[in-house]
C-alpha cells in the first residue's frame, strides 16, 4: 500500500491563535488542529471548492475517502504495532528483568551502565543507585586483582570469558559468584562487556563441606588402619611371648624342684632361645 509522504504544517508553524487549539482535549484536538490548518491554506477555502464542477466534486470527495479509509487502515496498523510493542515489552521485562541471573552492561572503565531487577536485589541498592557504581566496588579486595585480570583478558581476546570471585552486597554480606562475560560495542560503539552474574555461595558452601567431610572420612580411615596393623603386631608378638612365659614359669618349676631335671631344663631354655 502507497503512504502519503505530503508535509503539512505542524504546531510549531501556526499562530499564536493556532498553538493554542493545538493545546485542546486530547480528544477533539486533531481534529481543531486539521481545521485551523485548513483555514489557513487557500487551496481548500470554502470559495474554491464552490468554483469546482460537478466532476471535479466527485473526484475531490472520491480521493478525500480513499485517504480516510487509508488513515484508518494506517491506524489500525498502527494499533497493532502498538500491541506487538507492548507484548515484546512484556516478554522483555520477563526474560532481562525478572531472569535468575544478574544481568550487568559494563563500560571499559568499569562503569554500570545497565543492569537488571535481579541484580538491584542481590546488591540491595535501587537500579538507579545501581547504575551510578563501579562494577569494581563490589569485589572484595583480596579478589580484585583476579578482577582486573579477567576484564584485561576479555579485551585482548574478545572471546567469552569464566571466573569465580568474592563480592560484597550493599550491607557488606560477602557471598561467591560466577561470572561470564563477554565484549560488546554500546550504541556510539564504545567498547563494553556483557556479564552475566550467579550467587554460588551455595554450592561453595556445600563443596567445602564435602571436602571437610572427606578429610574426616580419611582420618577415620587412617586410623582405622592403624588399629588393624597394631592389633596384627600385637597378635604377632603376644604368641612368642606367651611361649616364652610358658617355658620361662616351667624352667623355674624345675630349678625350684628338690632334685631338679638338668638335662629336662636345658632343653626347656633351648626352645626359648
Amino acid at each position: 500500500m502507497n503512504r502519503r509522504t505530503d508535509k503539512h504544517p505542524t504546531a510549531a508553524g501556526l499562530s499564536s491563535d493556532m498553538r493554542g487549539l493545538v493545546q485542546a482535549d486530547p480528544e477533539t484536538r486533531l481534529h481543531r488542529q486539521a481545521e485551523a490548518i485548513l483555514q489557513e491554506k487557500t487551496t481548500y477555502s470554502p470559495e474554491r471548492f464552490k468554483a469546482l464542477s460537478p466532476d471535479e466534486q466527485k473526484e475531490l470527495f472520491h480521493e478525500l475517502y480513499v485517504h480516510q479509509i487509508e488513515l484508518e487502515l494506517q491506524n489500525v496498523e498502527l494499533r497493532q504495532a502498538q500491541q506487538e510493542l507492548e507484548v515484546e515489552k512484556a516478554r522483555y521485562f520477563d526474560l532481562y528483568d525478572l531472569a535468575p541471573v544478574s544481568y550487568f552492561t559494563v563500560s571499559k572503565k568499569d562503569l554500570i551502565k545497565q543492569a537488571n531487577l535481579t541484580a538491584a536485589t542481590l546488591f540491595g541498592l535501587p537500579r538507579r543507585t545501581l547504575l551510578t557504581k563501579l562494577f569494581s566496588y563490589f569485589v572484595l579486595n583480596e579478589d580484585l586483582s583476579l578482577y582486573y585480570a579477567f576484564c584485561k583478558q576479555l579485551f585482548e581476546s574478545n572471546k567469552q570469558q569464566a571466573i569465580e570471585l568474592r563480592m560484597l552486597n550493599n550491607e557488606g554480606a560477602q557471598f561467591w559468584a560466577h561470572l561470564e562475560a563477554i565484549t560488546a560495542q554500546d550504541a556510539d560503539g564504545a567498547p563494553t562487556l556483557r556479564i552475566t552474574l550467579s550467587n554460588i555461595s551455595e554450592r561453595i558452601r556445600l563443596e567445602q563441606q564435602d571436602k571437610a567431610h572427606l578429610s574426616e572420612l580419611a582420618h577415620v580411615t587412617r586410623l582405622g588402619l592403624m588399629g588393624e596393623m597394631a592389633s596384627g603386631i600385637a597378635h604377632e608378638i603376644n604368641q612368642p611371648l606367651a611361649a616364652i612365659s610358658s617355658y620361662t614359669q616351667a624352667s623355674l618349676n624345675l630349678i625350684n624342684a628338690e632334685n631338679p631335671d638338668l638335662t629336662k631344663l636345658a632343653d626347656i631354655l633351648t626352645k626359648t632361645q
